[in-house]
C-alpha cells in the first residue's frame, strides 16, 4: 500500500502537480527532534528504478565501462547528500549509518532513491536529469516524519554530465532535507 502511494505522489510530481516535495507524514509538536543527540544518515538504492527497470537490472545490461559510470553515479549521489546535509544541519553532528548501528537518542535519516532519469547534453539539445527519493526520520525505531521529493536539474553546456546533474539533485535533496530538520526542530511548519 505505501509502496503504491509512493508511486503514485512520484507520478504527480512528475506532472508538475504542487511543490518539489509532499508530506506523507508528519509528527507535529513538539518536535521529537529537539532531543536529538545526532542524525545518522542511510541511503538506500534497493527500489531505485532506471528506465522501467531496477538499477541491478539497469547495471547488468551495460556494457562494464557503463557499468563502472553508472556505479560511480551512485556513489557521488550518495556522497553530494551526505556532504551538504552534513554542512547544512546546524543543530547536532550528523554521521554515516555503520553497521546498522544507532545509539540512544540519535535520529535516524533514511533517504531511499526511488527513480533516476539520467538525462543526456550534446551541443545545443539535451534532456534534463532528474531524481525521486523518499525520505523517513526515525525516532527510537518509529517513523515520525516522511515525506517525497523529486529534483530535477537542467541538461546545459554548465552541465553536461549525467553525473553532475544527479550530484546536483542528491545535494538539493539534501538541503531540502536538512531545512525540513532545522525548521522542525525550531518548532516551525514542516511541509507542503
Amino acid at each position: 500500500m505505501l509502496k503504491k502511494l509512493v508511486i503514485l505522489l512520484t507520478a504527480l510530481l512528475a506532472l508538475g502537480c504542487g511543490s518539489s516535495f509532499h508530506v506523507i507524514k508528519k509528527s507535529g509538536y513538539p518536535s521529537p527532534f529537539k532531543a536529538a543527540t545526532g542524525l545518522v544518515v542511510a541511503i538506500d538504492h534497493s527500489d531505485l528504478r532506471i528506465e522501467g527497470q531496477r538499477a541491478d537490472q539497469y547495471q547488468a545490461r551495460l556494457a562494464p565501462a557503463e557499468r563502472d559510470d553508472f556505479t560511480k553515479i551512485l556513489a557521488a549521489m550518495d556522497g553530494s547528500f551526505i556532504k551538504r546535509f552534513a554542512n547544512d544541519i546546524r543543530s547536532t553532528k550528523v554521521r554515516e549509518l555503520a553497521e546498522g548501528k544507532v545509539r540512544p537518542g540519535e535520529v535516524v535519516v533514511h533517504v531511499y532513491f526511488t527513480q533516476l532519469e539520467r538525462g543526456w547534453f550534446a551541443g545545443v539539445a539535451g534532456k534534463d536529469s532528474s531524481l525521486d527519493a523518499r525520505v523517513t526520520f526515525t525516532v527510537a525505531g518509529q517513523v515520525t516524519d516522511e515525506w517525497v521529493d523529486r529534483e530535477t536539474d537542467s541538461a546545459s553546456m554548465y552541465t553536461p554530465t549525467d553525473i553532475q546533474r544527479l550530484s546536483n539533485c542528491s545535494e538539493q535533496l539534501a538541503r531540502e532535507t536538512a531545512k525540513y530538520f532545522e525548521v522542525a526542530v525550531a518548532g516551525g511548519a514542516v511541509g507542503h
